[in-house]
């Protein structure tokens, strides 16, 4: 099993191959953690989730369970062909054998940076045209990492004509998502603006040990971001991501001839420790953890 990990002195960013050839997200924590939590588990390598990519081919459809966009054929098809580094550049290439999909990670690690910076490419390998019809630009999983679904607490940040920035906070019981559910919490934003009612960044937070994950997409058109549940079987996988909308939501589709290529928008994800006060920003951007890191 092979180890992949990005990290400088704010951050260690973990995935890991499995031997059929996956990837699978493990964890996201800051460097000086003590406690790194042992994410193998065969039960979430079913939806290993670091690219979630739907693909129309074969005259249909992906299907996806719910309104949560990670359960698709395509992503879990996704096999590990090589890991690269050039410069702060780490580039995953998988291979989706049956669509003949090229999808890249791209990674960029600053050492002077809490902020890791994330995008996703798809390139067609093929000889036929592929139709897209969702992309995520990154995944956050394994929530929660210590304690149970009643710590987590997602804060969303609104955008309206005179409360730009308000913050909301809910716990996972409040948005409804439970360990015995296939839902999720979404937020697709598909308006001419970029922040028509909420501002494209989520920070989810572990109150039992106080770390927060924060998250925010570069875009300036439309996007979608996601939390949801994992897998009915296991206790302990809920997830976070984020990207472009779907079509089965926004009418979203990408065709890609034979050699083209799509990228995603960015996204900045960060994680932080301690007693931290989360509150719109001015000047440092639509969200940010005070007295920690900033997106």
């Amino acid at each position: 099993m092979r180890e992949i990990v990005l990290a400088n002195a704010y951050y260690e960013y973990a995935m890991y191959v499995t031997e059929e050839g996956f990837l699978c997200h493990n964890y996201f924590l800051p460097r000086d953690w003590a406690d790194k939590p042992d994410g193998h588990c065969p039960r979430k390598e079913r939806y290993p989730g670091e690219a979630v990519v739907a693909v129309d081919f074969e005259g249909r459809l992906d299907c996806n369970v719910g309104n949560r966009q990670l359960a698709y054929r395509t992503s879990y098809g996704l096999l590990f062909e090589d890991y690269s580094v050039l410069g702060e550049q780490n580039t995953i290439r998988l291979y989706h054998p049956k669509s003949q999909l090229e999808v890249q990670l791209i990674f960029s690690v600053y050492e002077d940076s809490p902020v890791l910076y994330r995008y996703t490419r798809v390139v067609n390998r093929g000889k036929t045209e592929r139709v897209l019809n969702h992309v995520n630009s990154f995944f956050l999983g394994n929530f929660p990492y210590f304690g149970d679904a009643g710590d987590l607490v997602l804060h969303t940040y609104h955008s309206a004509w005179s409360m730009e920035g308000e913050e909301q906070a809910m716990t996972f019981p409040e948005l409804d998502l439970c360990e015995n559910s296939r839902s999720a919490y979404t937020v697709e934003n598909n308006s001419s603006f970029s922040t028509n009612r909420y501002f494209p960044c989520f920070v989810m937070e572990e109150k039992g040990v106080s770390l927060y994950w924060g998250a925010q997409l570069h875009s300036s058109s439309q996007w979608r971001m996601e939390v949801g549940t994992g897998d009915l079987t296991n206790p302990k996988w809920f997830y976070m991501q984020g990207g472009m909308v779907d079509f089965a939501n926004s009418g979203w589709y990408k065709k890609l001839a034979p050699g083209e290529a799509y990228e995603t928008p960015g996204a900045s994800l960060t994680v932080a420790s301690g007693k931290a006060t989360l509150c719109a920003m001015s000047g440092r951007g639509p969200c940010g953890i005070r007295g920690t890191t900033c997106i």
